[in-house]
């Protein structure tokens, strides 16, 4: 059980440490996230969000085909991670899965599956070398929907704590 705790204090300080750019909290977020009263009250919440069957992902089709799979939501963080300024023809980003792959403990293939799924959606083009691809404008601008959505939501998961 204290890997368990462990594990989703971690969880709550990573989802804190993105939040913290954008919003001021009680503490620093690798502080306050450990907190085991912040700990419970972020779980405690999402528990009842589940059992009220609200999934934050819904209407998001894109981001529920990749929290579908393995590391999938991973992946997709670091895609809007790397993106580089804006082209005439979408987004560059790039995703090394030879790196990518022992960080997340899965393999290379399962990253290129991803992104292959990704791309039979039309949501970014693969380059043919060098992990180089163009995120989709129109994805790029839902992911960051999605990213805002989620920001705003584990503030108000842990706002009382």
């Amino acid at each position: 059980m204290p890997l368990l705790l462990d594990i989703q204090s971690d969880n709550v300080a990573a989802r804190l440490a993105a939040l913290e750019t954008v919003q001021k909290l009680p503490a620093p977020a690798q502080e306050w996230g450990r907190q085991r009263h912040v700990m419970l009250a972020y779980g405690g919440n999402v528990e009842v969000f589940a059992r009220h069957q609200f999934r934050l992902h819904d209407g998001f089709p894109e981001i529920q085909a990749f929290m579908d799979r393995a590391c999938g939501y991973l992946l997709l963080l670091e895609l809007l991670q790397n993106c580089g300024p804006a082209a005439s023809t979408g987004i560059p980003t790039v995703v090394q899965p030879s790196a990518l792959a022992p960080r997340m403990d899965v393999s290379r293939t399962h990253i290129n599956k991803l992104l292959a799924a990704a791309r039979d959606q039309d949501w970014l083009t693969l380059e043919p070398r060098g992990g180089q691809m163009l995120l989709e404008p129109g994805f790029h601008q839902r992911l960051q929907h999605w990213i805002a959505l989620e920001l705003v939501w584990t503030w108000w998961l842990v706002r009382a704590a």
